[in-house]
């Protein structure tokens, strides 16, 4: 009997040479240890020439050559489960097993394999990225993850296009799921290559599984993940024009969602990009438009939707550094810098539209060295600081009140998210204040000290923490828990009172070298639980689980933390323990897939939008 298969671009003839029923058992035989199995199946042979065969699921495309003589080969379903090797952490089978053999045999050029599953067999609370292809090792007698296999999450398929020995094929799922993204080289690609090329990798914050590396995602960096984890945005380099784009890819098989168009100067810092809350679909970012002079423009794209370019303009020669997107996604807080007075304002306009909303709202009073304002926790306005006051406005300028009155100026303060308009006294508040200079004994004078607390905003609750310095904030952020206080904090100087360095709690001095550190504070009682030194952008917190990955780029950075690499820490930032990445070398922060952030935040930067 003669069939013909598909090979390449051409097609061949192959002779199947069908085995008689008495053989049948010593094929199944080299195929699993059972004595039945269930249509449909495939036997045949195939030569030299190569060949397409395919039996359920299973095709396999034989190249040319990868079979130096006739070979009888077999596809069946293999009904017995197979041991799977203990590295690649809890997997489970899906239906559909199968085996291709005879069992170990090698092919001497790179064939096709495809496996394909059904979805609706994925279990709840997994995702198409927590599947993983399995094949047979025959040496070590168990089935591996094959990494870096194509997967076509539209057709629910894997595909190996390097593949090499005959043997077991199924689907699993990952029982442990795959939880942040970072960017990470693996030395031995990177010394053949003579340069420090990267990936962007799927991994575990538990260490139980294998990274795996997300197609199209060469020299990414400046990641963050949709709300939902499922996707990536992240900016690339272009070598040959020294431009930037920026590209979403879904994180199960790294199919290209959205690329920015390459007619476009896209703003590619922190925090210029990034996806609106509630809308996992949809993302925004800023591109420079230079007709005589300059305007940046903020714009938008659902990579399942419509897209719009020009969102918003601003206004000529004004440079847009911040965004903040509302916590329903419904509206962006723009902060614009004049570029030649230097003068900053701040406009709220539709995410949907673009429409403005509120222009040029009266919440920098300091202009450049006003906090960030922030939305309030309902989106309902926004607060900003001024003077010793912690303020609210709605969001077209109107509804101005005092939220909270401080002890000394406040150098910033948040709202945490049980805030209720109507219970003052429920509702709790973190700040980070200044004395200013103060006159002391014999005619002396000593520079101005911080004070971290917190405090309900109707007022009668409040902790402190004199921190004994004068330090800078570069950030602060509830912990999504609400059971601690973040910050980046920057060294200016150490109090001194009659020549004695006076310190209030010796855990929040910075680390030694470290100009700026994170401090992390219990929101009960304003104490320290722990001084980093590291930016906060080199930290993430897991907004689901509150676990906290920190990225520590050398031994000696903090004696904390005695290896350069991922650390796990507890939701309270206390505890410490490294996270595996299977010899592959990190080259920028963590960021979870539900990441606590929003928006872009490089790994030297403090934003928490």
């Amino acid at each position: 009997m003669r069939h013909r298969f598909h090979v390449g671009r051409g097609v061949v003839a192959m002779s199947l040479a069908w085995l008689p029923t008495a053989a049948l058992g010593l094929v199944l035989a080299a195929c699993g240890t059972y004595g039945s199995h269930t249509d449909p199946i495939f036997r045949g042979v195939v030569g030299p020439a190569g060949g397409t065969v395919a039996a359920g699921p299973v095709t396999l495309v034989i190249a040319p050559g990868a079979l130096l003589a006739d070979l009888s080969i077999e596809i069946l379903p293999q009904p017995d489960p197979l041991p799977i090797d203990p590295a690649a952490g809890p997997v489970e089978y899906l239906p559909g097993l199968h085996c291709i053999g005879p069992l170990g045999q090698g092919l001497a050029q790179p064939c096709v394999v495809r496996i394909c599953y059904d979805p609706a067999d994925v279990p709840g609370g997994a995702t198409l990225a927590d599947l993983v292809l399995l094949e047979w090792d025959d040496a070590a007698q168990w089935m591996r993850v094959r990494g870096n296999a194509i997967h076509d999450t539209v057709a629910g398929c894997f595909e190996d296009v390097f593949y090499g020995e005959l043997g077991h094929i199924g689907v699993g799922v990952r029982t442990l799921r795959f939880d942040f993204v970072v960017a990470a080289q693996d030395p031995i690609v990177g010394a053949a290559l003579g340069f420090g090329f990267s990936d962007l990798y799927l991994g575990h914050s538990g260490g139980g599984i294998a990274p795996q590396g997300i197609p199209n995602t060469s020299d990414g960096r400046g990641y963050v993940p949709s709300g939902d984890g499922r996707r990536v945005l992240f900016a690339v380099s272009d070598l040959q024009t020294d431009g930037t784009s920026l590209r979403a890819v879904d994180v199960a098989d790294g199919s290209v969602l959205f690329e920015s168009s390459p007619d476009l100067f896209v703003r590619a810092s922190d925090p210029l990009y990034g996806w609106f809350p509630g809308q996992p679909t949809n993302l925004f970012y800023a591109h420079r438009e230079e007709p005589d002079g300059f305007f940046d423009v903020f714009a938008d794209d659902d990579v399942a939707g419509a897209a719009h370019q020009n969102l918003r303009n601003g206004e000529f020669f004004e440079g847009l550094i911040d965004v903040r997107i509302a916590p329903d996604g419904t509206m962006a807080l723009l902060r614009y810098e004049d570029a030649f007075g230097g003068g900053q304002r701040a406009d709220v306009v539709s995410t949907s539209t673009g429409a403005l909303l509120g222009d040029d709202l009266p919440i920098l009073p300091l202009g450049p060295g006003s906090p960030m304002p922030r939305w309030l926790p309902d989106s309902s306005g926004l607060t900003f600081v001024d003077g010793d006051e912690l303020q609210r406005i709605d969001r077209d300028g109107g509804g101005l009140a005092t939220l909270y009155v401080a002890p000394t100026t406040l150098l910033d303060a948040a709202v945490a998210d049980d805030f209720a308009p109507g219970s003052p006294a429920a509702s709790h508040v973190a700040y980070l204040r200044t004395t200013g200079g103060q006159i002391v004994s014999f005619g002396g004078f000593t520079g101005p000290t911080t004070w971290f607390g917190t405090d309900v905003l109707a007022g009668g609750a409040r902790v402190e923490q004199d921190l004994g310095a004068d330090l800078g904030v570069g950030e602060l952020a509830y912990h999504p828990e609400g059971t601690t206080v973040w910050c980046q904090l920057t060294s200016i100087g150490q109090i001194f009172v009659d020549g004695q360095a006076r310190v209030g709690t010796a855990a929040v001095l910075p680390p030694p070298g470290a100009f700026e550190f994170v401090t992390v504070f219990d929101a009960a009682t304003a104490a320290t639980n722990r001084v980093i030194a590291a930016p906060l952008g080199a930290l993430d917190i897991d907004k689901v689980s509150g676990d906290v990955l920190l990225w520590m780029q050398s031994a000696s950075q903090d004696v904390q933390f005695p290896q350069a690499g991922l650390w796990r820490l507890e939701d309270d930032g206390t505890g410490g323990t490294t996270v595996s990445l299977g010899g592959l070398v990190p080259l920028d922060a963590p960021r979870f897939l539900t990441s606590w952030r929003a928006n872009v935040c490089s790994s030297f930067a403090a934003f928490v939008r």
